[in-house]
């Protein structure tokens, strides 16, 4: 471009050639030289979500050409959400009764795209009943149930009636002169029995003449 005068003929494109010219002039006389020139190939922008992905679904990722005159497009299709393909990490952890968030994050030409997840509260995990006080023939008892998770301290209460042959299974150890008796009521519930006693004292020896 220093000896010769330049000219474009025809600029490229993105898909196309073009055609540089140089001139040359000598006693008068100009001599010109075509050159064709390559293709200048599409300059794409960042990725765009178009469509996120689901557990069930693909999402899809667009990019435009940012040069004059070019409405060239590329699509990237996202693969369903999965542990594989992302990055997967926990953002906030569901509690008994509080939903979470997983955080899933995809990486393609320097972008990150992120997708949040929310996950169902875990419900409570109740241990066994405990019993916290006896029922007795005029009182009412109480069991009481504690979630297991960490950092949760939610109970339940069930209210035994008191003791009787209809909500109990009643049976009767009869006392001896020597050895006491017992009046027996079993309480089922839940999967678990509890027994409840009432002490019959021994009978005494009752001599004949």
């Amino acid at each position: 471009k220093t000896d010769y005068t330049h000219s474009v003929t025809l600029a490229p494109s993105c898909d196309t050639t073009g055609t540089d010219a140089y001139a040359y002039t000598i006693g008068g006389q100009t001599f010109t030289f075509e050159v064709s020139t390559d293709a200048l190939g599409h300059s794409f922008g960042e990725w765009v979500k178009t469509t996120d992905p689901t557990f069930a679904s693909t999402g899809l990722l667009t990019r435009t050409c940012e040069r004059h005159d070019c409405d060239e497009t590329e699509e990237h299709v996202l693969p369903a959400l999965n542990k594989t393909d992302y990055t997967y990490s926990v953002m906030l952890a569901p509690s008994c009764d509080t939903t979470g968030t997983d955080t899933y994050a995809y990486t393609i030409d320097g972008q990150t795209f992120t997708y949040d997840v929310d996950t169902d509260e875990l419900g409570h995990s109740f241990g066994e009943w405990v019993k916290i006080t006896d029922p007795t023939l005029t009182s009412t008892g109480l069991l009481e149930k504690t979630c297991e998770r960490d950092d949760c301290d939610e109970t339940r209460e069930h209210v035994l009636p008191k003791l009787n042959k209809t909500d109990y299974t009643y049976t009767l150890e009869k006392p001896t002169c020597t050895q006491k008796g017992a009046d027996k009521y079993v309480y089922e519930y839940d999967g678990q029995s509890f027994t409840f006693e009432i002490v019959i004292d021994e009978l005494g020896h009752s001599f004949g003449e």
